[in-house]
């Protein structure tokens, strides 16, 4: 009620501000929402004072980052240089949001305190200072920038101490004894940090017998590179690379049309078999914005020819007269179904509850697998984004609000601001591509259906 009255009442904003150290949790938050309301730099010390108490809370933190609009910058400079917050999981937490939220809005102020916090760091990076530098680049990337054009503008104390991440991050590649959460940190600054591929140690990473997030996490950082040579760095290692890597390796190839051209070489020179290509894959290569790719996606991965949907059904009713076996079923459904769908605590949640399924006829059931474009719920038609740094993502809509659009994709959420995008469509079709069940029998397609039944 207070809100709209405290800009001009100098005793209302009084009251209200030294009730952000009340004892009541329910008042703090709502003491940081209302000094969203107010430009007053005395409501930046207030919503300082609740982030300290209150920075484990979920829905106070969440609180006052609703209230940091045009003062993100000036709120991590003021929590950074308070040592005994800036040490603990939930402020390095929070000091890392509020980087991303002065990267995404890219203004000067907040991007210039985030380095001015940088830039007082000691010579050896802290957690805190790798938090806030990950943070500014995430959401530099969000909104289009990039951390190398930052540090081309920035002054000399914010460059050494960019220089300096970029640094410990190489030595902690290298050193084995380094514990994986520092080493996984340093992994993503590199992707971030412009560092040529010529001796990266991202690349070693995958050659080396590092457990799945940190090879997985390699993949991501070197997809966030535009130079060429990814692509064969990411060919060249496939045939060692784990299922949970090629998925990612598979995201990376797809996210820029010249990788998309090279894994086609790929599959054309023998070095890829077409098989390897999962269905999602392949839809998207057919569907990719560039005409020449295809058409070669389309003549390479389905010489085979898919047939029409109804050719497909009449072959596979067989199997509603069939007795199926759910044990095998499973298979199929690792297979086939894991990389979208969960049961059972295998898979993937993107696509829709098969829980659901067990209200379903089995004919049902068989035109929603063979024919998933029939009908189709909104909330899983597949899109496309385009971003204006040349990425490009497919999946479905997670969340949007005015400012962000965040996909969903098999490797995990992806955040876009909205002025980073250059184009968003969909085709109206489903999440679920056409073809699974090419290398399926009406057995396994049996057994498939007593497992979801």
């Amino acid at each position: 009620l207070a809100e709209s009255r405290l800009a001009t009442s100098e005793k209302l904003f009084e009251r209200v501000a030294t009730l952000a150290a009340d004892a009541e949790p329910r008042v703090r938050m709502q003491v940081a929402f209302t000094l969203g309301e107010v430009r007053d730099p005395r409501a930046t010390e207030g919503l300082a004072r609740i982030a300290r108490n209150d920075a484990a809370d979920a829905w106070i933190r969440t609180a006052v980052l609703s209230s940091c609009a045009g003062r993100a910058g000036v709120l991590l400079d003021t929590l950074a240089a308070d040592k005994e917050f800036a040490a603990g999981v939930p402020g390095l937490d929070l000091l890392h949001q509020l980087a991303q939220m002065a990267g995404a809005g890219k203004r000067a102020v907040d991007v210039g305190a985030v380095l001015s916090a940088l830039s007082c760091s000691a010579a050896t990076p802290s957690a805190a200072t790798e938090a806030i530098a990950l943070g500014l680049a995430e959401g530099l990337e969000r909104s289009g920038g990039s951390l190398e054009e930052v540090r081309t503008q920035a002054d000399e104390a914010a460059r050494c101490a960019l220089d300096r991440l970029t640094d410990s991050a190489m030595k902690t590649l290298v050193d084995p004894q380094a514990p994986s959460e520092r080493r996984l940190s340093a992994i993503r600054w590199l992707g971030y940090a412009d560092v040529p591929l010529a001796g990266s140690p991202r690349v070693d990473v995958l050659d080396s017998s590092a457990g799945p997030l940190e090879r997985r996490e390699a993949v991501r950082s070197l997809s966030r590179s535009g130079d060429p040579r990814v692509a064969v760095l990411l060919l060249e290692r496939w045939r060692a690379a784990t299922p949970e890597v090629r998925t990612e390796m598979l995201a990376a190839l797809l996210a820029r049309k010249e990788r998309a051209g090279a894994l086609l070489d790929a599959v054309e020179s023998g070095e890829i078999a077409p098989g390897e290509i999962t269905p999602a894959a392949r839809a998207r290569l057919r569907d990719n914005g560039d005409a020449q790719i295809a058409v070669r996606a389309s003549a390479l991965l389905d010489s085979n020819g898919l047939g029409s949907r109804r050719d497909s059904i009449e072959k596979f009713k067989l199997a509603l007269d069939l007795p199926g076996d759910a044990r095998r079923g499973r298979e199929v459904f690792t297979k086939l179904c894991a990389a979208c769908h969960h049961l059972a605590g295998e898979g993937t949640a993107i696509g829709p509850n098969l829980a659901l399924t067990q209200i379903q006829l089995p004919a049902e059931l068989l035109v929603s697998i063979l024919d998933p474009n029939r009908e189709v719920n909104p909330s899983y038609f597949l899109y496309t984004v385009v971003t204006r740094d040349g990425r490009d993502l497919t999946g479905i809509i997670a969340a949007e609000s005015t400012a962000s659009v965040t996909i969903r994709q098999q490797t995990g959420d992806v955040t876009i601001q909205r002025e980073n995008i250059r184009e968003m469509t969909s085709n109206g079709l489903s999440l679920m591509p056409e073809g699974l069940e090419q290398d399926l029998t009406p057995q396994g397609m049996a057994d498939l259906l007593a497992l979801l039944r």
